[in-house]
């Protein structure tokens, strides 16, 4: 395998992601729609749920999370460990920080740039 051909198959790979995330993001939001939409009959009719073509379509009830911003994280957090007595609360929050997420470590990114004719 050459150079030429892996950077050439790079290019490729990237330009496809890049196509099949914008599919993907509008794939995402007609479902939503949908979805959506299925929710509000089944609302407005009553029932459970439907059949259609041997497929049950039923809602169901889901617990879930609301997001929170990042300051509002930041903040209850503060919060809370103000409430249990912390001293140094921005330094607990560091070291609470880099435990959740890890140690960090240098690695090569390879980066492809158009630089034009040479």
């Amino acid at each position: 395998m050459s150079i030429q051909r892996s950077v050439i198959e790079l290019q490729r790979i990237n330009a496809r992601l890049k196509v099949l995330n914008k599919e993907r993001t509008q794939l995402m939001k007609q479902k939503k729609v949908h979805e959506e939409f299925v929710q509000s009959y089944l609302e407005e009719t009553g029932q459970p749920g439907v059949k259609y073509q041997g497929i049950a379509v039923v809602a169901k009830p889901k617990e879930g999370r609301i997001r929170k911003k990042a300051s509002e994280k930041h903040q209850d957090m503060r919060n809370v460990l103000e409430d249990y007595g912390v001293r140094d609360i921005d330094r607990a929050l560091r070291e609470l920080e880099n435990a959740r997420l890890g140690e960090m470590e240098m690695r090569s990114k390879i980066e492809l740039t158009d630089v034009g004719n040479i």
